[in-house]
């Protein structure tokens, strides 16, 4: 949870795990309607971020145990999601995931429904995979807090 000090260490620390975990949720979002060498690339894409997460849970975050095996977590979970079985290349109309054939989310840059003009296209079923990891990492309890930003 932040503190009254935007600028305290432990803070910037949670902001930096935010950015991280975001940068690993908009490749995973990108991967639900990519083909398979695109799903590689956007895996290779997250581990800057994977590092960066490690980072902060051992320079600000040690006495959290329960980070480290989270940040394992939520990468097997990109690893699975980027080893679906999909086309090598998928054409540029996305309705359907080309890994479950379920209609694909079309959102806007603030989260709603945006069928016409969205900004967001994913499959929320396939993102299900990383979900539940990256949520274990969001709340002060198990993870950086940033579930508080």
């Amino acid at each position: 949870m932040l503190g009254g000090d935007l600028h305290s260490p432990l803070n910037q620390a949670i902001f930096a795990a935010s950015r991280a975990m975001d940068a690993v949720l908009r490749a995973c979002r990108e991967m639900t309607v990519a083909g398979r060498e695109e799903r590689a690339r956007l895996r290779d894409r997250c581990l800057p971020a994977f590092a960066e997460m490690r980072r902060l849970a051992r320079d600000y975050f040690a006495d959290r145990a329960t980070i480290p095996p989270a940040i394992d977590t939520l990468e097997r979970a990109v690893a699975e999601l980027a080893g679906l079985p999909v086309p090598d290349v998928v054409p540029m109309a996305r309705f359907q995931c080309p890994a479950c054939h379920s209609r694909l989310e079309r959102r806007n840059r603030y989260g709603g429904w945006a069928p016409f003009r969205p900004t967001n296209i994913f499959c929320g079923r396939c993102l299900h995979f990383i979900t539940l990891a990256l949520r274990t990492l969001e709340t002060w309890e198990g993870g950086f807090g940033t579930d508080g930003i």
